[in-house]
């Protein structure tokens, strides 16, 4: 009975550790301020990237694909604004035009549920600043 009780306790231990890490990292990455930001070109430049961020990892387009290092490294999209412009980007990321003929039906169909998304025109903007 000793031994449980200590694995237990030792269990509750490492369980709050954990959770208290894990509340510092995301304390240290997104810190709170009691002041509203002033709004600055790089404050806006950061919230257009965050906002493309939400919405590649929103749409699931990091099953396929990779944006620095995150995701699926088989296909990634560093670079793709230099490759092309916005509006094939958007043609690529809903499957319509070019990559009709280029990816396999299913993908396709994959790729058509984002046409509709509100998180569309954030994810092709931050995807053609990508050079």
């Amino acid at each position: 009975m000793r031994r449980e009780v200590r694995a237990r306790w030792l269990a509750a231990v490492t369980a709050i550790a954990v959770v208290a890490l894990a509340a510092l990292f995301a304390w240290l990455r997104n810190p709170l301020s009691g002041s509203a930001p002033v709004a600055s070109s790089a404050a806006v430049e950061d919230a257009r990237v965050a906002a493309g961020l939400r919405a590649f990892e929103h749409l699931g387009c990091a099953a396929c694909h990779a944006i620095g290092g995150i995701g699926n490294q088989t296909h990634p999209l560093d670079g793709v604004g230099s490759r092309r412009d916005a509006h094939a980007i958007r043609a690529w990321a809903v499957g319509a035009a070019e990559a009709q003929g280029r990816l396999p039906p299913a993908v396709v169909r994959l790729k058509s549920r984002a046409a509709d998304a509100p998180e569309l025109p954030a994810l092709v903007e931050f995807l053609a600043t990508l050079k």
